[in-house]
């Protein structure tokens, strides 16, 4: 965000490590009350340290949350943490009651387009599961999430063909990378300008909101406000039921 930006820049940010080599010694010398990190699943052996050093360690895992909502309602835990219980609760239960409103309208829809997601990074294609985060936003906005066959919450590497053959079914493709033209994709291989929704032009990264520092809002705000984010993917597959004139926050069409 702007606000955190300006702190970093006017110096107000300690740089205390990446999460798996903790600068233990900074930590301590900053004597925070409350160290708010995430689990990488490992045992996180740097924050049983601090445990033990007597800084207690808070972990927000809002991104194994697979439904948009629960990772929103993590606010919450914020909002207790700042003494602002009762503004957090408010707000979460106003975004909900939208969410629900805009999956409402976007369940009626008569027709659910197919839709691809992700980009080849470093020759892997990540694709998501049927009960994955994503796949969740595209069904709650009356779409259907190509998916491979895989029915849990990860996302899977497959290979080329496979990609190959979902990308030749989808009527949409969403969030292909760092990629902001249909030129860029079809130079990336030229059979992805056989994809339908290349030819039809229905291509949408979500980057409209990037920093200069290359920062996608989409995965930091956006995580607060799925009700926005499902709006927008309203837009895209179903514009008839988006408000006149509705100008998406995170996404852009690619040309």
């Amino acid at each position: 965000s702007p606000e955190v930006r300006q702190r970093i820049d006017a110096g107000l940010v300690e740089d205390v490590g990446p999460v798996e080599d903790l600068n233990i010694e900074r930590i301590l010398a900053l004597k925070p009350d409350l160290v708010v990190s995430y689990s990488l699943g490992n045992g996180d052996p740097e924050y049983a340290h601090l445990w033990e050093l007597g800084v207690p360690v808070l972990m927000v895992n809002e991104f194994r949350e697979r439904h948009p909502l629960g990772r929103a309602e993590w606010l919450k835990v914020f909002g207790f943490l700042t003494q602002s219980k009762e503004q957090a609760d408010l707000q979460f239960m106003r975004l909900a009651k939208r969410y629900d409103s805009v999956a409402g309208a976007c369940g009626q829809a008569t027709s659910r387009p197919s839709v691809l997601l992700n980009a080849p990074w470093k020759e892997c294609w990540y694709i998501p599961g049927a009960r994955s985060y994503m796949a969740r936003l595209v069904e709650d906005a009356g779409g259907r999430l190509l998916t491979a066959g895989y029915e849990d919450g990860e996302s899977h590497s497959v290979n080329f063909e496979v990609a190959l053959g979902l990308g030749m079914q989808a009527n949409f493709w969403l969030n292909p990378g760092s990629y902001q033209s249909l030129g860029e994709l079809a130079a990336l291989h030229p059979a992805y300008a056989g994809f339908p929704s290349v030819e039809r032009r229905n291509v949408y990264n979500n980057t409209k909101r990037l920093n200069p520092k290359g920062g996608n809002d989409f995965y930091e705000r956006g995580v607060m406000e799925p009700d926005v984010l499902l709006e927008d993917l309203q837009w895209i597959f179903h514009p008839e039921l988006a408000p006149p004139g509705y100008d998406p926050v995170y996404y852009v069409r690619l040309r």
